[in-house]
């Protein structure tokens, strides 16, 4: 899939506030749009209400903010990053409390990305 579809008022629906749910379809800034040709994981990093979005076939972990500009970029290839090869099949995307960024692949890899310092 190429396409975010983002649910609201699933909170107030839990907590009994009524069913006021709204669906509708994120798109980042831009004449390019995501510029992935798919979507593995999307996630939304709490503390900045940023957007990340996980392509397995373009190799690419981009993250934007909360109105959509593209903040950073980060290539899963082989030399980039202190990976000596592809990440092969990226599936899944965390991102922790301390910024440091978590990607599953197939088979059975794990990988973590620290922020740079300061």
């Amino acid at each position: 899939p190429v396409r975010v579809l983002v649910v609201d008022g699933l909170e107030q629906a839990v907590q009994g506030q009524g069913l006021g749910i709204s669906l509708s379809e994120w798109n980042p800034q831009g004449w390019a749009g995501h510029g992935v040709t798919d979507l593995s994981s999307v996630t939304v990093h709490d503390p900045t209400g940023n957007m990340i979005l996980l392509s397995d076939m373009s190799s690419l972990l981009l993250e934007y903010d909360a109105e959509g500009a593209p903040l950073s970029l980060l290539s899963l290839w082989a030399g980039k990053h202190g990976l000596q090869a592809n990440v092969p099949q990226a599936e899944g995307v965390a991102i922790a409390p301390d910024g440091a960024v978590y990607i599953v692949s197939e088979p059975n890899l794990f990988y973590r990305f620290d922020p740079p310092p300061g």
